[in-house]
């Protein structure tokens, strides 16, 4: 009695495995990995990015084995980094086929994102401030930044402009305020009375640091001396 063997079993996946890549990982770099059987024996298998899904311009696949590869579009997109948040995860939509019955599946590719970006200040402000009117409280200038690298922690420091101690500034907030020693020199009307004063500040992520960013923090002085007959 012979049987003749009709092919009414779709492929069934084993193996839907997403891999974790960094964000710059290149063109052809495999980033998953599919399996299917099917129970009709003579049945082969071919594997395929379903059509219209909607990450299918970021993926390849050989078609014999089932890896699945980053296209151009794709590597693109891993290291696409915006001020808005950066993608951690993409979604691999994939088909398996015997010819005549089809089966979908899907794998999630994890990207581990790297501190690949300097900072950068977005607003320097300096001041005017008057003599007399200031204390250690007194903000002179303030410094805001930014960071494509989503997660990284930033620290303002002044990097010029503070020889003398004059400045202090909030590591965290890039506020700046006057030290004690800062408001004692600007009060003082012994010597040269100081008009102005340069302000220099950069901000790191703890692994790339922006450019210096300058400010001036401009002083007010006020008539409050009587003058004096010295001869």
């Amino acid at each position: 009695v012979n049987i003749t063997r009709i092919n009414d079993n779709a492929p069934s996946f084993t193996v839907n495995s997403g891999l974790t890549v960094a964000e710059d990982a290149s063109a052809g770099t495999t980033v998953a990995n599919f399996t299917a059987t099917d129970l009709d024996d003579t049945s082969t298998v071919t594997y395929s990015i379903t059509a219209g899904s909607p990450t299918a311009s970021y993926f390849n696949i050989n078609s014999s084995t089932g890896a699945v590869t980053l296209t151009a579009a794709g590597a693109a997109a891993f290291n696409a980094e915006t001020v808005e948040a950066d993608a951690t995860n993409f979604t691999v939509y994939v088909t398996a086929s015997d010819g005549t019955n089809s089966t979908d599946s899907t794998a999630t590719v994890n990207i581990t994102r790297i501190n690949d970006n300097a900072p950068t200040i977005d607003t320097a402000t300096g001041s005017t401030i008057t003599e007399g009117s200031i204390t250690t409280s007194t903000v002179v200038a303030n410094f805001v930044s930014s960071d494509f690298d989503d997660g990284s922690t930033l620290t303002y420091s002044i990097t010029s402009g503070n020889t003398n101690g004059y400045f202090a500034i909030n590591s965290s907030t890039g506020v700046v305020t006057l030290t004690t020693a800062g408001v004692a020199a600007i009060n003082s009307d012994a010597g040269v009375d100081l008009t102005s004063l340069p302000l220099g500040v950069t901000v790191s992520d703890g692994t790339n640091s922006s450019a210096q960013s300058n400010v001036t923090v401009n002083i007010t002085r006020i008539n409050d001396n009587a003058p004096t007959i010295d001869t």
